[in-house]
């Protein structure tokens, strides 16, 4: 099994699925699976319009987008914590 990377860990946290990001990104829900298993790496404009399809929810939820890229967001459950 892949190790999820912080995309996954984020998206689940939020309570999204594959198929709401996907559709939120314009992307298919296999392009979604295979960014957080870490198959394909997303580009900077990429990673831009990620960082806007996550901004409001993650401000919502109050989690911070340092502790996620360090590791340091643990997957706490829909609408859970970080830790």
């Amino acid at each position: 099994m892949a190790k999820e990377t912080p995309i996954g860990r984020l998206r689940s946290h939020l309570g999204f699925s594959q198929a709401d990001l996907a559709e939120r990104l314009g992307v298919t829900r296999g392009h979604v699976s295979h960014l957080e298993n870490g198959v394909v790496q997303p580009g900077p404009d990429f990673l831009m319009r990620l960082l806007d399809c996550f901004r409001g929810p993650m401000q919502a939820a109050g989690v911070e987008l340092e502790d996620v890229l360090r590791g340091r967001f643990r997957h706490a459950g829909r609408r859970g914590r970080a830790a």
